[in-house]
């Protein structure tokens, strides 16, 4: 399914190039997660975004696979767990959000900081996980979030939306001795597409209400959002 209107009748396009004050206005709202090995190597897990925050702390939403598939074996390469085990403990399987262990990554159109997690939630019949982050106490006064609020209504197929999240997540670490020191980059992503099925009973092995759309998704975007274009306020390219 094409985007309605588009003269080269593209499935999806890729806007935040051409749209650099959307693209200002929604960087400060989306986070990185960031999990450390045994070893302390690091590993880019996903993006989240943020529903609610002022400069002392934020909620942030994700996907729980980023954090339950991706955070916690790069915490856990080797689980006291066999994977078949008919019946696994939840406290087996929840990552370790202890700041040597996990770090969040964001950042607005300025600087960066890195930031911990105070708490994080998730039940087992979603693929939604929600956490509270804070600052570390030398960074107060520089986190300067904006909030994005969630809209449950489910849209049509054949609808405009957008794709919002963070790509290009890459990593590298440098060892002086005995410290390390990290360097983290990202992209900002915004995605126009369009939505291509609706399945209010669930979809393959996902048992909730769910959409398909005609935007790809790529390593590190998982966590993200999908937003409906406000009137006024467009980003296609």
């Amino acid at each position: 399914m094409t985007i309605p209107g588009d003269a080269e009748n593209r499935r999806w396009v890729e806007a935040s190039g051409n749209n650099q004050s959307l693209a200002d206005e929604l960087r400060p709202a989306l986070i990185a997660f960031v999990s450390f090995s045994p070893g302390g190597e690091a590993n880019i897990e996903g993006t989240g975004f943020i529903t609610a925050g002022d400069p002392k702390a934020a909620v942030v939403v994700t996907a729980k696979h980023a954090l339950i598939e991706g955070a916690f074996r790069t915490q856990f390469p080797h689980p006291k767990f066999d994977p078949s085990s008919l019946f696994i403990p939840k406290k087996l399987t929840k990552p370790s959000i202890e700041p040597k262990d996990m770090k969040i990554l964001w950042m607005d159109s300025n600087s960066g900081l890195m930031m911990d997690v105070w708490h994080l939630n998730y039940n087992d019949t979603s693929d939604i996980a929600c956490c509270v982050v804070t600052f570390q106490k030398s960074d107060e006064g520089r986190f300067k979030p904006s909030s994005i609020p969630i809209d449950t209504m489910v849209p049509c197929e054949g609808e405009l939306i957008h794709m919002v999240s963070l790509d290009n997540l890459t990593h590298s670490t440098v060892h002086l001795g005995n410290d390390k020191r990290m360097k983290l980059s990202r992209r900002m992503s915004i995605r126009c597409g369009v939505v291509t099925g609706v399945y209010p009973k669930g979809f393959r092995q996902y048992r909730w209400t769910c959409f398909t759309t005609s935007i790809p998704a790529e390593p590190g975007m998982s966590g993200g959002l999908v937003a409906l274009p406000e009137a006024g306020k467009t980003v296609a390219a």
